[in-house]
């Protein structure tokens, strides 16, 4: 799986620990890309110090097939966890049960 971001905007509401996100992404591969299929951009949140990962966030699918070379549009909320600490977020297409 391919995928190149484009047009990333992300906001930081630190007091809430709250993170939204807008971005683009375009198909890259070779195959068309189905949420009916398990397709979908998804989140993952870890411990920036040790690595390990925290939250396997929420998905996002696409509403219909994004076939090579055509862009999605993905808008995504999500919290941070309430410990203080330093954390790094991927955003990143994936196929459940087969790849991220």
């Amino acid at each position: 799986m391919s995928a190149d971001y484009l047009l990333l905007c992300a906001e930081l509401d630190p007091a809430a620990r709250k993170v939204h996100v807008e971005f683009a992404v375009r198909n890259e591969s070779e195959e068309t890309w189905r949420a009916s299929e398990g397709f979908g951009i998804g989140y993952h949140v870890f411990d920036r110090e040790t690595g390990t990962l925290i939250v396997d966030g929420a998905r996002v699918h696409p509403e219909g097939d994004v076939k090579p070379g055509e862009p999605m549009a993905v808008i995504m909320d999500f919290e941070l966890p309430a410990e203080d600490g330093r954390y790094q977020v991927m955003l990143s297409p994936m196929r459940e049960g087969v790849c991220w």
